[in-house]
């Protein structure tokens, strides 16, 4: 089970909105008992949880100081999960991500793209929204959220959103550019 980790399976199989901390443990450990060579005791899982949720969700003594005040993870700042009114249950959030940079988005449509197994000329909308590592599972993008990150490829990359005749489709006319040249891009950017 190569993509196995907490943060893989919350992200890209898990598959409702809103959850408890033992929603979530206990599903988790129903995946990992499908795999018998793993091994994950409920303690080890508990602490993973645990680390899975600070690394989203701002601590009970941060969350009225400004992002930039706070020992939280960086994380939290892209705003994907959220704890619904300190109930113990959270909300992943889907729709647009403000803090999501267009070339990191770039990079990971990318990296999703050279992850499938051949080598596809086009993907359709639906697959970028939905499928495991897809970069609208991954962010939890909303359909409208998707669309206007599509729209900001640039032409460089080689990849085209075409979104004709209800027909939603990224096409890939070159592959002259890796998802290593734009995270090397997206790095020489913020340096300049």
């Amino acid at each position: 089970l190569e993509s196995a980790s907490t943060w893989y399976l919350a992200f890209t199989v898990w598959n409702s909105s809103e959850f408890t901390r033992t929603n979530l443990e206990d599903w988790l450990f129903k995946m990992a008992k499908q795999y018998p060579s793993t091994r994950v005791t409920p303690s080890s899982l508990h602490r993973d949880i645990d680390v899975f949720l600070r690394t989203y969700i701002p601590s009970a003594s941060n969350r009225n100081l400004m992002t930039e005040d706070t020992f939280d993870c960086p994380l939290v700042e892209l705003g994907l999960i959220e704890e619904i009114e300190q109930s113990g249950s959270y909300r992943f959030i889907r729709g647009s991500k403000s803090s999501l940079p267009d070339l990191i988005f770039l990079y990971s449509l990318m990296d999703y793209w050279d992850q499938l197994p051949q080598q596809q000329e086009a993907i359709s909308f639906e697959k970028l929204l939905h499928s495991a590592g897809s970069p609208g599972a991954v962010f939890k993008l909303s359909e409208n959220a998707l669309a206007d990150n599509l729209d900001n490829i640039p032409s460089w990359s080689g990849l085209v959103f075409d979104d004709t005749a209800g027909m939603r489709t990224v096409f890939r006319r070159s592959r002259n550019i890796t998802s290593m040249d734009i995270l090397k891009r997206y790095y020489q950017e913020q340096r300049s």
